[in-house]
């Protein structure tokens, strides 16, 4: 075979390789173009009209596909600022999306995977949460006002600064959740464990504690002032400079608890377990200092 004839061979087939990558590109190119056309489409309508389930859930399918060339990740859906108020996500997979000031108030979120998902500031007024899971998430100053939590999940959440008044917690698990400077006014927290928690300087006036276990979670300096906590389990717990004023604390817990220079004035103390328990500067229920 003559020289000429390898060398037109060769060079045919070289250019046979770089307008199969060329249209391969193209098209690459092409549907991520698409893509991204199609992933704005739905953003304009999220952020504007109230959408429904199938918008939300496409959104997010394309947003968690893998991106060349990372392909080993995924993206993270981000939802901030979206209008989801009344939506239906009951169920639905949204571990690790953003919804930073995303407004959920109303949103059916029943049973629904929010593992460390991103909720600061947003709004869940009167959500149905009930058996969701929000372990490890982030609700930095978020309104949960009246939300419906019955046997939720929130190990480890961080909960500064959020509003949970006249919310329902009953059963839920806020194991080491951060819930320092919280406004949890008249919410129910009944058999709620609430161990190693962090409360400092929460409001949780006429709360109801019942049957909740604190057991070494920090309440200094909260306002617990008419609160609930007969039967409660709140061993080694923190209670410095707590107003505990009114409080009913019937057959609860409280051996080993510090509650250094707590007010406990007019607080139901009958059949109170103070085994240990600091009480140096604590006011009593008939208004005397302990020394």
């Amino acid at each position: 075979m003559s020289d000429i004839l390898i060398g037109v061979l060769i060079g045919g087939a070289f250019g046979f390789v770089g307008a199969l990558i060329g249209a391969i590109t193209n098209v690459v190119l092409v549907n991520r173009k698409s893509r991204r056309d199609q992933v704005r489409e739905l953003r304009l309508r999220l952020v504007g009209d109230v959408i429904q389930t199938s918008d939300v859930m496409d959104f997010i399918a394309l947003q968690r596909r893998r991106k060349w060339p990372r392909f080993w990740k995924r993206g993270q859906p981000d939802l901030a600022d979206a209008n989801l108020q009344g939506v239906d996500l009951r169920g639905q997979d949204l571990r690790g999306i953003k919804l930073f000031r995303a407004d959920l108030r109303g949103a059916d979120l029943y049973h629904a995977d929010l593992r460390e998902s991103y909720l600061e500031k947003a709004i869940l007024d009167k959500a149905d949460l009930r058996f969701a899971r929000l372990d490890g998430a982030s609700l930095y100053e978020a309104s949960l006002n009246e939300a419906y939590m019955v046997e939720s999940s929130l190990r480890e959440v961080n909960l500064i600064g959020v509003d949970m008044s006249g919310a329902d917690l009953s059963g839920t698990s806020l194991v080491r959740a951060d819930m320092a400077g919280a406004n949890l006014k008249g919410a129910e927290l009944n058999n709620t464990d609430m161990s190693w928690a962090n409360l400092r300087g929460a409001d949780m006036k006429g709360t109801d504690l019942r049957g909740t276990d604190l057991t070494e979670a920090n309440m200094s300096g909260a306002d617990l002032g008419g609160a609930n906590l007969n039967g409660t389990h709140a061993r080694q717990a923190n209670f410095s400079q707590t107003d505990m004023s009114w409080a009913l604390l019937r057959h609860t817990d409280l051996s080993g608890a510090d509650l250094s220079g707590a007010d406990l004035k007019y607080a139901d103390l009958n059949a109170t377990i103070l085994v240990g328990a600091n009480l140096n500067d604590t006011i009593m229920p008939d208004g005397s200092k302990h020394d």
